[in-house]
């Protein structure tokens, strides 16, 4: 094989090695699916239920943070969003941020992570959905 595939072979699921990545070495999964992305998109974006089942993988390990979540409810970690969660939560660590390295923060960053924003509703922009996150982790860290 050349690469690794997204999809299984019979096309009705996510493919074992692409699973393997995600729970074994969860540092380098996001790495390898934007650039799988390039090769099995046109598939992924006619195909609800595998574009669902993308949605619905565990992504604890790929913000890392100390409580499950899926991938759709992980946000970029844009250098705007990031200085608003630090504006309103003392401990900032615990906002689901995708473990991406955002060091240079270009136009060409967000387009090449722009497809987890399209088609598995990663969030990238300040809106009620984000300041509602906010709120539920602040919530969870100061229970009292």
């Amino acid at each position: 094989r050349e690469r690794l595939r997204i999809i299984s072979r019979d096309g009705k699921s996510l493919s074992e090695a692409f699973l393997y990545v995600l729970e074994h070495r969860s540092d380098a999964f996001l790495g390898l699916f934007e650039h799988l992305w390039v090769y099995e998109s046109s598939c992924l974006r006619d195909t609800d239920h595998l574009r669902h089942q993308i949605c619905e993988l565990p992504a604890k390990d790929l913000c890392n943070v100390n409580y499950a979540l899926r991938l759709q409810d992980t946000w970029l970690p844009l250098e705007d969003l990031k200085e608003d969660v630090s504006r309103y939560m003392e401990d900032s660590k615990s906002f689901p941020f995708l473990k991406i390295d955002a060091s240079e923060m270009t136009d060409q960053f967000v387009s090449k992570w722009q497809f987890l924003c399209s088609y598995f509703s990663v969030g990238h922009k300040e809106n009620l959905n984000f300041l509602l996150e906010i709120l539920d982790r602040i919530e969870k860290n100061c229970p009292k």
